[in-house]
């Protein structure tokens, strides 16, 4: 078994091949999409590129816990094709996610391309999912029938994330070239495809595997929500790019206290919106009941005192 919170130089399924049945909790990866772009060391022009990606994805199959999911992030015109690599790969379909990005692929002979797609799919239908781990917006909508639920759930449209560009426009999060705008790695992606992913099916201390590392994300969000990550890359290049970023991410502080002793899920309790890792939303934990006494005094001083 390879070991955790590590990121190594390794090929795909020579990397997936060492690792034990079903001791992942969540996949996520952003694999070449064979349309020749410029990698450090990967040639993107495969004449078997589906047959490889049925080979990699029955090898997450068999990594994957039961109640494991697996994000892939994909270019719309492999659309079909790659749903049924999934789906003989025996993953069970949750959603299609469409990011939309704020900007477009520039195209003469038709519409600008403006998205691009996140498969979700689980290994059985009893996978972990938190409705609440990533919200929007931590006030209530009353449903008709007088039930309620957040408003800030998250839908499978995800229009509110900026790429990381190049260039002179740089991302706060872009890893970029010293001294110039180019990124290290072409297809940097912003972290919060990652965050929302993770936090909504994944919990503290979980495993998370991301076999195409490229300049480092999933482990970097990982890291910073309490997450342990598994990485590799065929690339030494990025696999240095992306320890380094890992180890530039302070720890996050670790909460020892367990969130179902004051009705909370660690979910509901540690995670807010367009928050700091483990920053309270206040707003959230007002509308808990039976609070104790010490955590409703210290709301309105920031953290809570077991927070500290």
């Amino acid at each position: 078994m390879i070991e955790t919170n590590s990121i190594q130089k390794m090929e795909a399924l020579e990397g997936l091949k060492q690792i034990d049945d079903k001791t992942i909790n969540c996949i996520w990866i952003d694999p070449p999409y064979n349309i020749n772009y410029k990698y450090d060391e990967y040639k993107d022009t495969r004449e078997d590129y589906f047959e490889w990606c049925l080979r990699w994805l029955k090898e997450s199959y068999r990594v994957l816990k039961d109640d494991g999911s697996i994000f892939v992030k994909m270019w719309s015109r492999h659309l079909f094709k790659f749903n049924q690599c999934l789906e003989e790969a025996g993953f069970i379909f949750k959603n299609l996610i469409v990011w939309k990005r704020k900007s477009c692929a520039n195209y003469s002979d038709k519409y600008l391309g403006g998205y691009e797609v996140i498969y979700f799919f689980s290994k059985t239908e009893n996978n972990k999912y938190f409705p609440e781990g990533f919200l929007r917006d931590t006030e209530f909508l009353k449903r008709w029938d007088g039930t309620k639920e957040y408003k800030g759930r998250l839908n499978d449209l995800w229009d509110d994330i900026k790429p990381v560009t190049a260039g002179n426009l740089k991302h706060p999060e872009g890893i970029y070239v010293e001294g110039t705008g180019k990124k290290e790695h072409p297809a940097q992606h912003p972290e919060e495809l990652v965050e929302r992913s993770i936090l909504c099916t994944t919990e503290e201390e979980d495993v998370v595997l991301d076999f195409f590392c490229g300049s480092g994300t999933t482990c970097a969000v990982c890291k910073k929500h309490n997450r342990q990550f598994i990485g590799f890359d065929i690339s030494e290049k990025y696999v240095d790019v992306s320890n380094q970023r890992v180890r530039d991410i302070e720890a996050p502080k670790v909460i020892t206290q367990n969130p179902k002793d004051f009705g909370l899920t660690s979910q509901t309790r540690l995670i807010g919106i367009k928050r700091k890792p483990y920053e309270v939303s206040q707003s959230l934990l007002r509308k808990k009941l039976s609070l104790p006494a010490d955590i409703k005094s210290n709301l309105n001083g920031g953290l809570p005192a077991w927070c500290n």
